[in-house]
């Protein structure tokens, strides 16, 4: 039983600290996900310093799609009450609320706001933070060929700050 333990725990600290572990852990997030989490050109480890060409979520609701990141934290922090992230800069931050072509209910705003765990997030940076709403139909195709059909947009250049939270209150500080 602790030989077993031992190499469990020696093949969980090779998956994080090696190029290939990371691949191999972020693509079986992308398929758990059922393709809902799009991990592409993924390099570095999620021990310590890890960069993706592009990172895309989409549920029912919403499409986000970020490009150029690069995530530098304390992988250890996991285990405790704070994530610390030492640095997360992103090139391309695009946000996009899908409409769809019946009516949904209106959203509730939620009981709490408490997370699971705290995170404190030293530098955040943003070179562009684009904010739209599209069609649910055409939004995904026309997020990938890089074509914006949206009349509602707000975009953000050059966001920089910090992110803290203890778990119940957040504070996010941009300068």
């Amino acid at each position: 039983l602790f030989g077993f333990l031992v190499l469990f725990c020696l093949i969980c600290v090779a998956l994080i600290h090696t190029n290939i572990g990371t691949r191999f852990l972020l693509q079986s997030a992308q398929t758990l996900s059922g393709q809902q989490v799009k991990f592409d050109g993924v390099q570095g480890m999620l021990a310590d310093r890890l960069m993706l060409d592009t990172f895309t979520y989409r549920d029912q609701d919403t499409l986000l799609v970020l490009s150029g990141a690069k995530l530098e934290w304390q992988w250890l922090s996991v285990f405790t009450a704070y994530l610390q992230i030492s640095s997360l800069e992103i090139s391309n931050v695009k946000l996009i609320a899908l409409r769809h072509s019946k009516p949904s209910p209106a959203p509730k705003l939620p009981l709490t706001l408490r997370q699971p765990v705290g995170l404190d997030l030293k530098h955040l940076a943003i070179g562009r933070l684009v904010l739209s709403e599209q069609s649910a139909d055409v939004a995904p195709t026309l997020v990938a060929a890089g074509i914006d059909t949206s009349k509602q947009k707000q975009e953000f250049s050059a966001v920089t700050g910090s992110v803290t939270s203890n778990a119940q209150e957040h504070i996010l500080d941009l300068k």
